[in-house]
């Protein structure tokens, strides 16, 4: 039980220094951990397995502790008026990949985001990548150069706009769009030519 929502411990073995857990999550407040970032901080439920060996997280000369487990995730996390569906969420030898259904997500919550494009989004996400890759970067260097992902859906802007992303894929930081705009007011566009306007 924590202060705000709880984790149920439906498994744990240890076994010759292997280890095996299960954790369920129910109505967990995110907000109370610090390593969450403030863009998704809302409520979760969900399942977590997890299993590694405890001499490999301990090893001095260890690499990252994400690197020596094996875990599988899925659940909801509410933010706000939106939600994010865990579809699939795996990690193994630090190489990750997710499958995450949106829906009604208000991207006004995510700093990243142009002003212009804060509405809300339903759709669907696959990435994946490597842990390391994207902890050791160059200088100057986008940890979006370090990861694949494709997504489809609809993005509902202000003034009854729509953007309808039929497909847009990420590929070692080249990015490819195929998109439907409908009553997008170009006025509100910075980047547009006065003359296109």
């Amino acid at each position: 039980q924590t202060p705000r929502g709880n984790l149920q411990l439906r498994q744990v073995e240890l076994n010759q220094g292997n280890f095996q857990a299960a954790v369920t999550a129910n109505n967990l407040q995110l907000s109370q951990f610090p390593q969450v970032p403030k863009d998704f901080q809302g409520t979760f439920n969900g399942e977590l397995q997890a299993r590694g060996n405890l001499a490999n997280l301990t090893a001095q000369n260890a690499q990252s502790p994400l690197n020596q487990i094996q875990a599988n995730a899925t659940g909801n996390l509410r933010i706000g008026a939106g939600t994010l569906q865990i579809e699939q969420l795996q990690l193994n030898q630090g190489n990750f990949l997710d499958r995450v259904n949106t829906n009604n997500l208000q991207l006004a919550t995510l700093p990243q985001v142009p002003k212009e494009f804060k509405g809300a989004f339903t759709g669907k996400l696959e990435a994946a990548g490597n842990l390391d890759s994207l902890t050791n970067l160059q200088p100057n260097q986008s940890p979006l150069s370090e990861i694949q992902a494709s997504a489809q859906g609809v993005l509902r802007i202000p003034n009854d706009g729509t953007v309808q992303l039929r497909q847009a894929t990420l590929n070692q930081g080249n990015w490819q769009v195929d998109l439907e705009a409908n009553r997008v007011q170009l006025a509100s566009l910075p980047q547009v030519p006065p003359q296109f306007k």
